[in-house]
């Protein structure tokens, strides 16, 4: 298949990027009104759009900058789920959770707790940094150090955040197409708990508790819940049940003004177990799963309030234990330091600088091995009235590699009356090779690969009309990725070996449009077209030079309709997903093949049965839609789940 006009978007719209977006922070310098407030409103502006933009810059992203920001004065492409917006969802895992987010391809091999990849704009699954509260997800442990997503539940979060695009120069290596960071609900006010019950479908049951509370001085948060399901088999041709089970406890305790000098303690402790089916048997194949996450976090803000720091400390520690005819045990353990300063220079100027540390180990079976990396970067943010620019560089030093140097520049402008804006954002990103894909003993090990490199780019517009009765989002994105690792068959030896090709493309388009948001019934739309497509030799499993890369499809897009009860009586939600055609891997003849389209729609109610009490319905696949979203593995047919909610 011809693809000379993605490559062609590609190499026109990165370079031309590149000077817009360093004139950005050159010409907020040049406005007069720097470092003054922002100048009033124009003298036509109505009331309903001072609201708008009121109600718009109440959304404040933390991981583009690594700074608390307002949404309208980010130049990259993001998306922020708000823990409201989960809880009408319905969904019970985060991968679940990502699956409408523009740019986002989730796909899962069976029920919930299998092998769950996550695909940021085309890029590799194991291309998105995962993070929790700055504690890194991604396993060392893992095949290629790709986050471990199955077992994750939203229990105790308050948001999630998809930052699209390299993002290498603020968090090292992994973040070649992205990073997903999840948040720890902060307690406050008085103490609240919710008591939750749920069962419905594949003998599901579920018993979850929260509670939450904080003062001038103190703070908490903690959650636990116990899941289990008999679940479905995960082979489409298979006859057993493979049950699922879930244990979670989360927790986030907070000391001094959240706004100022004080300590946080985040951690997370997951247990999982899932059956699969493996290639000779079904019965007796088993996966047990533990995670432990913490993170101690103390912060310093200087007596005028200019300077601003933050050290952590984090470990993350996973253990995989595979009972079948091949048991294993394989276990991963990430300690990491940081430090991070910021240095307000103005009203609307911070110089932001940090440095981190990690590592690694990784073993199978008692036999491992470990490797270390470190990073420093520097970022200038500036905005005047209209416009708004970051700068950042960073240099990261890694055991094995030696050096690399990573760049991200972004910026925009708001124009007229301040609903309109224009974005746009350039940076490259790194990802150092897993410490399996090096491991001479391991599966396709090759201890001579480099680092795979990123360069991408976008270019955005949103447009929000008067009142805040629509919002009309278009992202245009393109990414390359230099010395992809993959596994190439080796005819002399009958084997697979890591090796890196030379280059893989992804570009496309992102449409997002939010209508009514303010009233009874909201509905929000999106759409991607992602044309994606490897390059060089030698040719690997799946992937030869021209074709398109596995799993991602080039159109999917959904709808959601939102409607609030009368008297805040609870919401009703649906949703419906479309993913077209991909090219997969057909399990009988393991020849490529094109997977077909399919559309899934899912319901979720919620509805107050008195100040405490809450019921709430779920209804997934309500089309009963037989699909799959990686040939040859199963997904359920339509499912419906009952709970109630007691808060006191």
């Amino acid at each position: 298949m011809d693809r000379s006009p993605a490559r062609r978007f590609a190499s026109v719209l990165i370079p031309l990027l590149m000077p817009i977006l360093s004139l950005a922070p050159l010409a907020a310098f040049a406005s007069d009104d720097t470092n003054e407030a922002p100048a009033a409103p124009p003298a036509e502006s109505t009331e309903g759009s001072e609201d708008e933009r009121r109600e718009f810059d109440e959304t404040v992203v933390v991981t583009a900058t690594r700074t608390p920001v307002p949404a309208d004065e980010i130049g990259s492409s993001v998306s922020v789920l708000d823990a409201e917006r989960l809880e009408r969802r319905g969904a019970r895992l985060v991968a679940d959770a990502l699956r409408r987010v523009p740019g986002v391809d989730v796909r899962r091999t069976g029920g919930p707790g299998s092998a769950t990849s996550v695909f940021l704009r085309g890029t590799d699954s194991d291309h998105t940094l995962v993070l929790l509260d700055g504690i890194e997800l991604n396993d060392p442990s893992s095949p290629n150090r790709a986050a471990v997503l199955g077992d994750l539940t939203l229990d105790g979060l308050d948001r999630i955040e998809v930052l699209r695009g390299p993002q290498s120069t603020l968090y090292g290596s992994d973040a070649v197409g992205g990073v997903i960071q999840l948040f720890t609900r902060r307690g406050a006010g008085d103490p609240r708990t919710d008591v939750r019950v749920e069962g419905g479908s594949y003998g599901t049951l579920g018993l979850g508790v929260a509670s939450s509370g904080g003062g001038e001085r103190a703070s908490y948060s903690v959650s636990a819940s116990r899941w289990t399901t008999d679940g479905f088999s995960a082979a489409t041709g298979g006859v057993e049940d493979d049950a699922y089970d879930n244990s979670t406890l989360s927790g986030r305790l907070g000391w001094g003004d959240p706004d100022g000098s004080g300590v946080d303690v985040v951690a997370r402790w997951v247990d999982g177990s899932v059956d699969f089916d493996g290639f000779d048997a079904e019965a007796g194949n088993r996966i047990d799963s533990r995670e432990t996450l913490a993170r101690l976090a103390p912060r310093l803000v200087s007596a005028d309030g200019r300077l601003r720091q933050r050290w952590g400390v984090a470990l993350a520690r996973h253990r995989r234990d595979t009972t079948s005819a091949a048991p294993s045990l394989i276990e991963g353990e990430l300690f990491s330091v940081d430090w991070q300063a910021d240095l307000a220079l103005g009203a609307r100027h911070t110089l932001s600088g940090g440095l981190a540390s990690e590592w690694e180990t990784a073993e199978l079976s008692g036999q491992g091995d470990g490797t270390r990396s470190i990073g420093a970067f520097v970022q200038d943010r500036v905005s005047g009235a209209h416009w708004f620019g970051t700068a950042g560089v960073r240099l990261d030093d890694h055991a094995d590699f030696g050096s690399e140097s990573t760049f991200r520049l972004a910026g925009g402008r708001r124009f007229g009356d301040g609903r309109t804006i224009v974005r746009a954002s350039a940076g490259s990103g790194y990802k150092a090779p897993s410490l399996t894909e090096l491991s001479a003993s391991a599966f396709a090990g090759n201890p001579d690969l480099e680092p795979e490199t990123s360069l991408g780019a976008d270019l955005g517009v949103e447009r929000r009309t008067a009142g805040g009765r629509a919002a009309l989002r278009a992202t245009l994105f393109a990414t390359r990725i230099d010395e992809l690792i993959v596994a190439v068959f080796d005819p002399g030896t009958g084997l697979f070996r890591n090796v890196n090709v030379d280059e893989a493309d992804s570009t496309g388009v992102e449409l997002g449009l939010d209508l009514d948001p303010r009233g009874p019934l909201s509905v929000a739309a999106s759409y991607t077209w992602n044309d994606t497509e490897a390059r060089g030799t030698p040719q690997s499993f799946g992937l030869q030079p021209g074709s398109r890369l596995l799993r991602r499809p080039e159109h999917r897009g959904g709808v959601e309709f939102d409607l609030a009860f009368p008297s805040e009586r609870g919401h009703a939600f649906v949703a419906a997903t479309w993913v077209g055609d991909r090219a997969d891997v057909d399990p009988a003849t393991f020849a490529v093949v094109e997977a077909p389209s399919y559309v899934v729609v899912d319901a979720a109610a919620q509805v107050a049965l008195g100040a405490a009490l809450r019921l709430e319905l779920r209804v997934d696949n309500l089309l009963d839609e037989d699909y799959e979203e990686v040939l040859g593995f199963a997904t359920a047919g339509r499912s419906g789940y009952a709970g109630l909610r007691y808060a006191f």
